[in-house]
């Protein structure tokens, strides 16, 4: 056993000695650095000292422009050329061209328009000044005026505001909706409708508490009007001077729709009725009305009258004249 440790021992001698003498008798090998240039780094030079890479190409001279230097156009400059000139400065920058000396874009192009083709509210140069967003045509006509009415007691009920406007044709429109002719005098008495007269029932019911009367009707007081329908005559009179003109046909007992305050008119006339016209149904009545409210307990009996009537059984019809 000793013996074997032995020649392990001079096994390993000999394998450090044969190391020792190849290693020293390997070569030594010499690295060289490779030449440094002149240069510096990019990093380390400021952007306007770097040299320009980029050699200047001659344009072409055309025989037409000899001797003239054209400018290159903005969109022909290379990237390149861009980041030196942005280094070197914005002188170096080509110029945009100038706008036009009238003003935007949008103004250019209204200049060369007509002026019936230039949009609402865009400057013309042609037209004047524009127009304010929501103004009126210079062409279009003035309304009408119209007046506002209120105050005053008829009949010892208050009058409620209403509107009166005067339109060009010399007629009313009261309340915008109803159209009335004449100026209320017995040459040019006012030519008024039923559907004018029933209206006051949407304002004017005191057991329903409206007591106020409207303007519309409430002008009508003391004016010479000029109405026709149906007539009723007091029964047992051979020559009568009062009648009642109603909307609805009425014979004074069955025949007919019994009439109300708001349909019917007390005609007190200038002249009696003679002859045919006694047994007329329709008719035409032009007198001063008065708008006179007869109320019994809350209850409205009668509210039209009627002073110094003319009949004229000639008029045909049952509604409006």
């Amino acid at each position: 056993m000793r013996l074997f440790w032995i020649v392990l021992a001079i096994l390993a001698i000999v394998g450090i000695a044969f190391s020792l003498s190849t290693f020293k008798a390997a070569p030594t090998l010499t690295l060289e650095a490779p030449p440094r240039t002149t240069q510096p780094a990019p990093s380390s030079m400021p952007a306007a000292a770097q040299p320009d890479a980029t050699p200047a190409v001659p344009q072409p001279e055309s025989s037409a422009t000899a001797g003239a230097t054209e400018p290159k156009p903005a969109a022909a400059v290379k990237p390149m050329e861009k980041q030196q000139a942005a280094a070197a400065g914005p002188a170096a920058l080509p110029e945009s061209p100038a706008p036009a000396a009238s003003g935007s874009p949008s103004s250019a192009l209204n200049e060369a328009r007509p002026a019936s083709q230039v949009p609402p509210g865009v400057s013309n140069p042609d037209s004047g000044a524009s127009p304010a967003p929501g103004a009126a045509p210079a062409s279009a006509a003035a309304p009408a005026a119209t007046a506002a009415v209120t105050g005053g007691k008829v009949g010892g009920y208050d009058i409620a505001a209403g509107k009166r406007e005067q339109r060009d044709d010399g007629t009313l429109l009261l309340d915008g909706k109803f159209v009335v002719k004449g100026d209320g005098t017995r040459d040019k008495p006012y030519e008024i409708t039923w559907e004018l007269l029933t209206s006051v029932d949407q304002d004017f019911d005191p057991h329903a508490g409206k007591k106020l009367l409207p303007e519309r009707i409430a002008m009508l007081h003391d004016k010479y009007v000029k109405l026709g329908g149906y007539v009723a005559f007091p029964m047992n009179m051979q020559q009568p001077k009062e009648l009642l003109l109603m909307l609805n046909q009425w014979d004074g007992c069955c025949i007919g729709v019994p009439p109300t305050p708001y349909d019917a008119i007390e005609v007190a006339l200038d002249k009696t009725v003679t002859g045919e016209d006694r047994f007329a149904t329709t008719g035409a009545v032009v007198g001063k009305l008065g708008i006179k409210p007869y109320v019994v307990g809350d209850w409205l009996v009668g509210l039209y009258v009627m002073d110094g009537g003319d009949y004229s059984a000639k008029f045909a019809g049952t509604g409006d004249n």
